[in-house]
């Protein structure tokens, strides 16, 4: 076999890899975050509201005993807080280890996205945005890509 055969072989094989990124909305804007991470979305859920935590924690709630932290995607981006309840949703994350586990309120979830690493620029140097590890351009949307270990760890260490 030639070694320009073999080579284009080798280049059909190496196809670009996509991953699954679960696309929500907040306050106009979109994100994505890898379906890795995603347990489920809650659509109908009551929250329980706690004091003294960060404005960004809306309380905790009861998913078949699991008591879970809420975290407003609002307020955690620095966004203007939104009252109305028509539409929004609880994206339940989990680490990969399953260790653990919040609830995200956001305004509403749009659809699953193919994403590959190639697509995704790093964000602005000047981002305030510590919890968007990238921008991705995909069919005439931008989106912000979540960094789900860092919202993660930073959920975790502000309710303890």
């Amino acid at each position: 076999m030639s070694t320009e055969l073999q080579q284009d072989i080798f280049d059909e094989e190496q196809e670009e890899v996509l991953d699954e990124y679960l696309s929500f909305v907040s306050d106009d804007l979109r994100f994505a975050v890898s379906a890795r991470y995603v347990t489920e979305i809650i659509t109908s859920y009551s929250i329980t509201i706690l004091p003294q935590v960060p404005d960004y924690v809306k309380g905790i709630f009861n998913l078949r005993g699991q008591v879970l932290p809420i975290i407003d995607a609002r307020v955690r981006m620095r966004q203007a807080p939104n009252a109305e309840e028509d539409g929004k949703c609880v994206i339940v994350l989990n680490t990969k280890e399953g260790e653990v586990a919040i609830g995200f309120l956001v305004d509403g979830v749009s659809h699953v996205v193919n994403i590959s690493d190639e697509e995704i620029l790093p964000p602005p140097a000047n981002s305030r945005q510590e919890l968007v590890s990238g921008i991705a351009h995909i069919d005439n949307d931008d989106y912000l890509i979540l960094n789900c270990d860092k919202l993660l760890e930073k959920s975790r260490n502000s309710i303890q």
